[in-house]
């Protein structure tokens, strides 16, 4: 026998290469199915931030109004400064805005106090260690007042205490008296100082573990919340095209339903119809409220009810024609067998019956609301056609404004084309000309520029970057890259082995502690569950008996003979004491319409009629006088700026040598300077002229005023007296005519020995002359010779103007003597 070596050889071949085959496409799909999940997660999480982001914006901009950029401008750096995301600082400014201007604050203070708020509540986070969300909820108290959630943070604001803190701030005022603007900043002021030290908190230790992991949170939040807002551009139009989708399916559900409620008739169609009536109803009311947040789960609660209550209609609906015969067949059978029927014919005719009896009542009372608004129709009928006759009225007059002022506008063609054909097109030349000018000069210094900028500055940076700098970048990134490959290695090798020799036992004994527990809570709940259950329904039945019996023995009588109370006050006193004081109100308002009418009005008509003439000629005089020396100021300064041109010309002509500019220059100064003097003198006498007529007819107005009260008195005689009986008597006093100086712009004929007072020199240009008839036949007789027109021969027009009708007459005359002498017409016309 072979001596035993003391080992046992077992040969177990297997076929490792597939065995790690299958185990690496294994390891694949789990890796596949969980990227694929999770980013699907991330996705549905990025979206609904984004969706948030884009709603809370729209809040602010709605609560904050103007003041939204303040609020932009402060949430960016909310994740820095106070540990919060975009989203939560402008969720929380905008309530706390919504909140303080409710309150009576204004939007500056509301804005300023929102926003201090809503930063406390990230350094309270950090100070207290909570998190930002109930922080939030313990500095809403400032505004809703209360104490209790602001225990945990050692602040105790009972009335006593914030009446203390009020008179060491200087305030005097009790709580009672203030208003909900000021008890809310009392309030606000006092956290504010108690909370003093947690003030800056999140700043001061933002270099923590807790701070940095929630900045690290925050920021995530934000990236994922920007991801999302992408994510929606791109996806909304497909849930566009998709709403479309399967509104089309909609309607074509309908259709089928229509096509087979029409081939199966009777009893179900009424029914479908009346259902479908319902649904209207409901889908009305669904529209109403679609963007109410407040009401969601409101409406998805109904419509659950509402599909249960409609439930036995659908099933109605899906019976055939055959069914419901089968159900209606035998009466007796039905009631000895039991029916495999959802609903008997009875139960649905008086299913049906009430439905369209409620139907029946709405129809009746949109029947009664249109028969109310016909009524105020007829009303107001006429009352609105007048109105929009009136208003139809004022639009034709804004219409004829508009022609009116399109005409003005029109008379500006000429003007403007003459100006479009001269000046524009002058300045369009020269405007190319200078755009051509500096373009090419801009594109020529460009060039040079940019050749520079290449040959200089960028060819050789990239020559250095590919030649030198990008193989030495390589370098160093391998190097890096293989020090990062040992780091993984390393730190691999730690993870595993305190993962297997740490973590795992650790899990396997929570896993314990996790399964032991269970299994004490079923022991418990399988021995006291269904007792303490059974006592809870005892007690819940005895106490509603116990409240039914406080109903009926003390509530309902005491309530009944309140409402008895209540109605006999109503009937018996209030109501005729609103009736009198309605009586009164309108006695108030008739009796004060009255006064105005007949008693206030009067009074400002005399009062107008008596002094409104006085005041007419008071402000006539001061216009006489004033207007005047205004035109001889103007006329004053209208010299001085020739004469000022004057001089620009002399000046440029002696500089340049241009001799004829410089005596036209001279020439201008003198004219200016005249003309300053004669208008400033002219003003003068004008305005003492004007002043002096006002004031003489201010009197002379005053004497016609008695004159005419004179005139006004008479008297009849008596027809008993003899001679004058029956005859009026009165006075026919003639008034004072009113100074009036003839002024002599347009020229006068002046008759001999009639002297009057008349103004001269009071034209606005050019020379007139005063001088006697002799004098001026002469001298036209002297301007025909000079022209050589006494030698000529046909017709000459020449125009005179010095005066009126008088002159045209010497001139007439003066023509006809001439056309005898010399037999030529030298005037026509």
């Amino acid at each position: 026998m072979a001596a035993a070596d003391g080992s046992i050889i077992i040969d177990v071949r297997a076929n490792t290469q597939q065995a790690t085959s299958a185990l690496t496409k294994l390891a694949k799909l789990a890796v596949t199915a969980f990227a694929v999940d999770k980013i699907i997660d991330f996705s549905k999480q990025a979206i609904q931030l984004g969706s948030d982001v884009a709603e809370v914006q729209n809040v602010v901009d709605v609560a904050f109004g103007d003041m939204s950029s303040a609020v932009d401008e402060f949430a960016q750096n909310a994740i820095t400064n106070f540990g919060m995301s975009e989203l939560a600082a402008k969720r929380t400014a905008s309530t706390y805005m919504a909140m303080a201007s409710n309150m009576g604050l204004s939007q500056a203070e509301a804005a300023e106090m929102s926003l201090t708020l809503t930063g406390l509540t990230g350094d309270v986070a950090s100070f207290y260690n909570i998190s930002q969300e109930l922080a939030d909820i313990k500095l809403k108290s400032v505004f809703t007042g209360e104490t209790e959630t602001l225990k945990d943070l050692g602040i105790v604001m009972t009335q006593a205490n914030l009446e203390a803190f009020a008179l060491s701030q200087g305030i005097t005022k009790s709580i009672s008296a203030m208003s909900q603007a000021e008890l809310v900043t009392l309030r606000y002021n006092f956290v504010l100082d108690q909370l003093s030290l947690a003030s800056g908190d999140f700043i001061r230790t933002q270099d923590s573990w807790a701070n940095q992991t929630r900045i690290l949170s925050m920021q995530w939040e934000e990236f994922m919340s920007i991801i999302g807002q992408s994510l929606i551009q791109v996806l909304l139009p497909v849930v566009q095209a998709l709403n479309r989708i399967v509104s089309s399916l909609i309607d074509t559900a309908n259709a089928i339903n229509n096509i087979i409620a029409s081939l199966f008739g009777g009893a179900s169609n009424q029914i479908n119809q009346t259902q479908q009536e319902a649904d209207g109803v409901g889908g009305a009311i669904s529209s109403a409220v679609e963007n109410q947040d407040d009401l969601t789960d409101a409406v998805e609660e109904t419509n659950k009810e509402e599909k249960k209550s409609l439930a036995i209609f659908d099933e109605i609906n899906k019976l055939s024609g055959d069914n419901i015969s089968e159900i209606t067949e035998d009466k007796s059978k039905e009631d000895q067998e039991p029916s495999d029927s959802l609903i008997s014919q009875e139960q649905m005719s008086g299913l049906e019956s009430r439905i369209l009896k409620l139907l029946e009542t709405v129809k009746q009372m949109a029947e009664e609301i249109k028969q109310i608004f016909q009524n105020i129709w007829s009303a107001i009928g006429g009352n609105v056609q007048a109105a929009v006759e009136k208003v139809a009225g004022a639009v034709g007059k804004i219409i004829q404004l508009f022609q009116d002022m399109w005409h003005d506008i029109a008379s500006l063609g000429h003007p403007l084309a003459e100006w479009f054909n001269n000046e524009f097109i002058q300045f369009l030349q020269a405007f190319v000309d200078l755009c051509g000018t500096v373009i090419s000069g801009l594109l020529d210094t460009f060039g040079m520029v940019f050749r520079d900028i290449w040959d200089i500055v960028i060819f050789p940076s990239l020559q250095k970057w590919v030649t030198d700098i990008l193989p030495f970048l390589t370098e160093l990134m391998t190097e890096i890259t293989v020090t990062l490959e040992v780091l993984f290695e390393e730190v691999k090798r730690i993870f595993d082995k305190i993962w297997s020799e740490g973590v795992a036992p650790a899990l396997e004994l929570i896993q314990q502690i996790w399964a032991d527990c269970w299994d004490s809570i079923i022991q418990a709940w399988e021995t006291w569950g269904s007792p303490i259950f059974e006592g809870i329904r005892e007690a819940i039945r005895n106490t509603a008996d116990t409240l039914l019996n406080i109903w009926d023995t003390i509530v309902k009588p005491v309530w009944d003979r309140f409402l008895e109370a209540v109605k006999t006050i109503w009937d018996e006193h209030l109501k005729p004491l609103l009736d009198n004081i309605l009586n009164m109100i309108g006695t108030l308002i008739n009796n004060i319409l009255r006064i105005y009418n007949e008693a206030i009005l009067p009074i400002i008509n005399l009062l107008v009629d008596t002094f409104g003439p006085v005041f007419v000629e008071v402000f006539n005089i001061i216009a006489a006088v004033v207007e005047p020396l205004l035109g001889g100021i103007i006329d004053f300064i209208d010299g001085i700026v020739t004469a000022l041109t004057g001089l620009l010309d002399f000046v440029t002509g002696v500089l340049v040598g241009d001799w004829d500019l410089a005596w036209q220059g001279l020439k201008e100064i003198a004219t200016g300077v005249l003309d300053a003097i004669s208008g400033a003198f002219g003003g003068f006498v004008n305005g003492i002229i004007s002043l002096f007529e006002s004031v003489v007819n201010f009197f002379v107005n005053g004497i016609n005023a008695v004159i005419n009260a004179v005139n006004s008195i008479s008297f009849d005689v008596p027809d008993w007296i003899p001679l004058f009986g029956g005859e009026s008597f009165g006075f026919d006093i003639p008034n004072v005519p009113q100074l009036n100086l003839p002024r002599l712009a347009q020229g006068a004929v002046i008759p001999a020995n009639r002297e009057f007072l008349a103004v001269l020199g009071d034209q606005k240009s050019g020379t007139n002359i005063e001088a006697p008839t002799s004098e001026i036949e002469a001298a036209v007789a002297r301007g025909i010779q000079r022209s050589g027109m006494n030698g000529g021969s046909g017709d000459h027009t020449v125009i005179l103007q010095i005066g009126e009708q008088e002159m045209g007459r010497l001139v007439y005359r003066l023509n006809q003597q001439q056309t005898q002498r010399i037999g030529v017409r030298l005037a026509e016309g």
